[in-house]
C-alpha cells in the first residue's frame, strides 16, 4: 500500500508489516517539505495501513 509519493521526494509503502522508503536516485540527501494537510494524509494512511 502506497502511503505518500511525491516525485521531487521518497516514495513511502506499507509492504507486509514493513514501512519502506524508496528513493529514485539514492545516492543523493533528499529533503523535502509537506504541508500540513499531505502530513494528515499521510498520518490518516498510516492508521489505514495499521488496521488492515
Amino acid at each position: 500500500m502506497t502511503l505518500f509519493w511525491d516525485k521531487t521526494g521518497p516514495l513511502l509503502k506499507y509492504v507486509d508489516g514493513m514501512l519502506r522508503v524508496e528513493d529514485l536516485n539514492p545516492h543523493v540527501q533528499t529533503q523535502w517539505r509537506m504541508s500540513r494537510l499531505e502530513m494528515l494524509r499521510l498520518g490518516l494512511r498510516c492508521v489505514i495501513a495499521a488496521c488492515r
